[in-house]
């Protein structure tokens, strides 16, 4: 993600400057014809109606096709309806009824369907007469609108290419969102598709302002929508697959972006932390002002101060007494890089999550976020890789399996890719289980999984599983014994819950499970945080996220991210049981592996939090997350704990966790392989704000961050009214050695941004200076390709500085310095 923002200085300035022409931008992104006036999804004739197959993510195998399907009918000439149904991986089955006005922003939706056996999908939106009404899952208001406004639903069975042409009908290219947030929208490539003797050109498109991460679109030549992440048009399956790697590597190209701006490069000269207070997982003790150095990627020496020699050339942290641990380990993750790839590595590394182990993502993708992450193009924690096995009819994630040569080319398949476990889900049939544990130890990997249906927990370890995920697992194992022969003897949800409530370690059953792990050295993986979550609006370990994504869409999909609660009424008999029985598994000598199962960072961070609530000490906790999973995993040689000879991974936290487990928030610093990792500025290129000390200077650089960015997204959207709103009446500005006054500079704006057919900025090297009381100087570097509608093309280059002041609460820009540019073509 490139930090993409330019100055009121560099629009004015262009105004009143001559601007070359360029051959080489002849034909740019944004420049395919407008789409005609024919229908939203380019259906003719009302009463028509397009199809979209639907697939779960791609065909990176012959087992992961076409997983469901979206319809669009053409009800009237402003009046549509959709619908999507499909199998498990699609989502449960809903639909969607949507009017529009003649600029194709809806004034009434309805949705409904059904997100779970317990929760609906139901939502409401309606705009008359200026004031707009919304009912959703996780919200409800009212607001006036002045101006056209974008209701953006939580779950639509409609795509987002309505909201794409929406935008494609502003000047601008930008529209506010309701019930919050701006989306504006990106030309990116376009191509023509080829299928069985038919084509049909096609541009993507990037909308940004509905996530962490750009959404995407394929629209065709007369605006219809094509194809998504998600779907694409019945009839041209065959061209999904490569039109989805174009969005996996626009993906890519955001991620790299903002990797740019937040990777260090590689430690050329040593980095020293001194004065830390030094945790120790092997004892459970803390070393008090500790000096720490560390060359390349390596910690070299750790001892006392003075005791330790600095060199000259160092870097030098002062971490003033905060607490320095090993890099945590979260040990249930699914980065899911199909989606998400881009925001939730980089929250776990912001969290001091330096290692990871994914427990289910598609296998290449997986690998190439992997490699990614290695060569610097992507944030997020070193990658431990774990294959999904599944049997067929169950979860299309990783590799299904029918059959002994299936199941050992899987295994065979993952050793290649270099993963380290196999995991085997709830399908895979009880035959083909000890095939997979053999292949696994030929292969050299580790053997964990969910308990499979056909056989039980006990026969699970006597066949060799090294470890079980998710504590309703084992204490399902504990007291349900074998699986029925008769279907019909299945029991209810409500049913098992009330077993896993009742459930003690001194019951018979529970005490020779527990005895049968410690004999075969079988480790459990709990996820508490799955079972404290169930049914929570907002997750429970989210909620001291929340206000920190993004207003709108951002937050409201966090807020929207609930479990499904199968456990009923009984939720907090089982947790209070999971604890019960988590603390005698570890007292037992059961090697606990701390997972989140949810987004790593907030997730871990929940997760060890329950472990102490369970009584298990804080100080052993830590190391669970820290030596102890990298001693389960075989790495504990370069790993785990802060020594001479290993890798320089370890996280700076202002507060002690050992004393108090919450602390673990409270990430200042991480180091990764000797790299240093500013957390802020890792939430910052994701768009969400820093938690930062809450001291008057940290807050007065926060506010006008957030000033900054606001700047920033008006800017880019070319949204001539937003920048001009930014500024104060009194405004002056300096550009070219001319002063400039607010007059001028909003009437100019207006003008150029009108002019042009495409503006691509980029910015680095933000600072920003608290001056006192109500002021503060930003000031950053930016770099600017232009090109007017005409065809002329301004490039320009350099710093700038605004010095922005606070009235009755509110930062805006009172004067700008922009007097130093290099212009060419």
């Amino acid at each position: 993600m490139n930090r993409r923002s330019s100055t009121v200085a560099s629009i004015v300035l262009i105004l009143f400057l001559a601007a070359p022409s360029s051959s080489a931008f002849a034909q740019v992104p944004g420049t395919m014809s407008q789409p005609a006036t024919r229908s939203a999804h380019g259906v003719a004739l009302v009463g028509d109606t397009a199809r979209y197959t639907v697939f779960f993510t791609d065909w990176w195998s012959a087992d992961s096709g076409p997983t469901g399907q979206r319809l669009a009918v053409r009800e009237a000439a402003d009046t549509w309806s959709f619908s999507a149904d499909g199998d498990q991986d699609s989502g449960f089955d809903r639909t969607s009824r949507v009017v529009l006005d003649a600029e194709g922003v809806p004034v009434s939706l309805e949705i409904s369907g059904r997100k779970n056996p317990v929760e609906t999908w139901e939502e409401r939106f309606e705009l008359k007469r200026g004031a707009a009404q919304w009912s959703a899952p996780v919200d409800s208001g009212t607001t006036l609108v002045s101006g056209p406004a974008y209701y953006v639903a939580l779950h639509p069975a409609h795509d987002r290419g309505m909201l794409a042409r929406a935008l494609l009908h502003r000047t601008d290219r930008t529209l506010r969102l309701l019930p919050e947030g701006t989306a504006w929208l990106e030309p990116l490539q376009e191509r023509t598709v080829l299928v069985e003797g038919r084509s049909r050109h096609v541009r993507l498109y990037a909308i940004r302002g509905l996530h962490l991460r750009p959404v995407y679109v394929w629209l065709d030549e007369e605006g219809a929508t094509f194809a998504d992440e998600w779907a694409i048009l019945e009839g041209w399956e065959p061209a999904f697959r490569e039109l989805r790697w174009e969005i996996s590597a626009a993906i890519d190209d955001n991620m790299q972006g903002a990797a740019r701006d937040v990777v260090p490069p590689a430690r050329e000269r040593p980095l020293a932390i001194v004065g830390a207070r030094l945790f120790d997982p092997a004892s459970g003790t803390v070393r008090e002002g500790t000096t720490i150095l560390i060359e390349a990627e390596r910690i070299v020496a750790v001892g006392e101060r003075g005791e330790v020699a600095v060199p000259a050339e160092a870097e030098v942290i002062d971490a003033g007494g905060r607490m320095v641990l090993p890099g945590l380990w979260d040990m249930h993750v699914h980065l899911d890089p199909a989606r998400d790839h881009q925001v939730y590595a980089p929250l776990a590394l912001a969290a001091g999550v330096t290692t990871v182990r994914d427990m289910g993502s598609q296998p290449e993708m997986i690998v190439a976020l992997r490699d990614r992450i290695e060569a610097g193009e992507a944030i997020g924690p070193r990658i431990v890789m774990a294959g999904f096995i599944e049997g067929i009819g169950g979860s299309r994630t990783g590799i299904r399996v029918a059959n002994p040569d299936e199941a050992r080319e899987a295994v065979d398949r993952y050793a290649r890719l270099g993963f380290v476990q196999a995991k085997l889900y709830n399908r895979v049939p009880a035959e083909l289980i000890p095939i997979v544990i053999e292949r696994a130890r030929i292969r050299g990997m580790r053997v964990s999984g969910h308990i499979p249906w056909e056989i039980s927990g006990q026969e699970a370890i006597e066949a060799g599983f090294d470890e079980i995920n998710h504590m309703p697992n084992v204490m399902e194992s504990m007291a349900l014994g074998p699986p029925p022969e008769d279907a019909d003897d299945d029991l209810t949800d409500e049913e098992i819950a009330g077993m896993l409530a009742s459930l003690t370690p001194d019951k018979d059953v529970a005490r020779e499970f527990i005895s049968l792990l410690v004999d075969r050295g079988v480790a459990v993986d709990p996820t508490l945080g799955l079972t404290e979550s169930r049914g929570a609006v907002p997750p429970t370990w989210i909620e001291d996220w929340v206000d920190r994504f993004p207003a709108g869409p951002p937050r409201r999909r966090f807020l929207d991210m609930s479990q499904f609660n199968w456990m009923g009424d009984q939720l907090d008999e089982v947790l209070a049981s999971e604890k019960e029985m988590l603390k005698a598994l570890y007292e037992a000598g059961v090697p606990i592996l701390a997972g989140s199962d949810n987004i790593s960072g907030p997730g871990l961070q929940e997760e060890l939090e329950l472990y102490v609530a369970a009584g298990i000490p804080a100080a052993d906790v830590l190391r669970l997350a820290t030596l102890g999973a990298a001693r389960v995993m075989g790495m504990d040689d370069s790993l785990g704990s802060v020594e001479p000879g290993k890798l320089a991974d370890l996280v700076l936290v202002d507060g002690d966790p050992t004393a108090e487990i919450r602390d673990i928030r409270r990430v200042v610093t991480v180091v990764k392989g000797g790299r240093v990792y500013d957390p802020a500025a890792i939430y910052r290129v994701l768009g969400m704000k820093p938690d930062g000390p809450e001291d008057d200077l940290s807050r007065v650089i926060l506010e006008v961050e957030d000033a900054v960015w606001a700047f920033h997204a008006a800017d880019t959207a070319r949204n001539a009214e937003g920048v001009i709103d930014l500024l104060w009446p009194d405004f002056t500005m300096v550009a070219d050695g001319t002063r400039l006054t607010y007059q001028e500079v909003a009437a100019g704006s207006r003008e150029f941004m009108a002019s042009l057919e495409l503006f691509h900025t980029e910015w680095s090297d933000l600072e920003i200076m608290p001056l006192g009381g109500d002021a503060a100087v930003s000031s950053f570097t930016f770099r600017d390709s232009l090109v007017s509608k005409s065809g002329e093309v301004t490039r320009s280059t350099g710093p700038t500085t605004l010095v922005w002041q606070r009235r009755d609460g509110e930062w805006k820009i009172l004067f700008a310095d922009a007097d130093h540019y290099s212009l060419g073509p």
